[in-house]
């Protein structure tokens, strides 16, 4: 379906390789789907359109569960990383950038949205946006700790396409650190990726313990 476009859209990251939890835990079962589709339920039921989801390692499989997750009715993109194997989130963020300087002349920003937590809701999903604007930078806080979706602004997109190979996000963040618009949350399920099978285990069962 064409993707749509409003003031904010959302990037889904569904590219990593999974290297720390031995198999591909965006795929394994959660909750009577899976991992990414428990994120890309709470995408979709958030306000931010479209949805850009970055594909990279294992993509057939990926975008087969992507297509089962999402069905016919809801607007969004595939993109692929090509340089997924580097391992880098940053990369495939920038993918997903690219896409919607190209393809979403209305969005003002973007909430970049892990594949690998299940947990996040579409209530913070909003806020966090809601927070954003077109040249900041906005994420939440649970109890002081910082978790995601982390939101930029329009204005910010060019120095996201400038990092180099193998920089980091943080880096970014740490650079705009001042500028940066804290949302806090009455919700651990910002906190929570599911990188080992025995932190898969404790989300399934709301243990937030593991993740603090």
């Amino acid at each position: 379906m064409t993707p749509s476009s409003t003031a904010c859209a959302a990037i889904v990251l569904a590219a990593g390789s999974s290297t720390r939890f031995g198999a591909n835990k965006l795929l394994q079962p959660f909750r009577g789907g899976c991992v990414l589709g428990a994120v890309l339920a709470a995408a979709t039921a958030a306000r931010a359109r479209p949805l850009v989801i970055v594909t990279g390692h294992a993509a057939a499989a990926v975008t087969a569960a992507i297509e089962g997750a999402l069905g016919d009715d809801v607007p969004y993109a595939l993109v692929h990383n090509p340089e997924h194997a580097s391992g880098e989130m940053a990369s495939s963020i920038k993918v997903g950038v690219a896409w919607l300087l190209a393809n979403a002349p209305r969005a003002q920003g973007a909430l970049v949205v892990p594949g690998d937590m299940p947990l996040l809701s579409a209530a913070v999903m909003d806020r966090v946006a809601a927070a954003g604007g077109a040249a900041g930078i906005a994420a939440p806080r649970h109890r002081g700790q910082r978790g995601h979706p982390v939101y930029f602004g329009r204005a910010v997109w060019p120095e996201v396409l400038a990092l180099r190979a193998g920089a980091q996000m943080r880096a970014l963040l740490a650079a705009r650190a001042e500028a940066i618009r804290w949302v806090d949350v009455d919700d651990p399920g910002i906190l929570v990726d599911v990188d080992t099978p025995e932190a898969l285990r404790a989300a399934e069962r709301g243990d937030y313990s593991a993740f603090s």
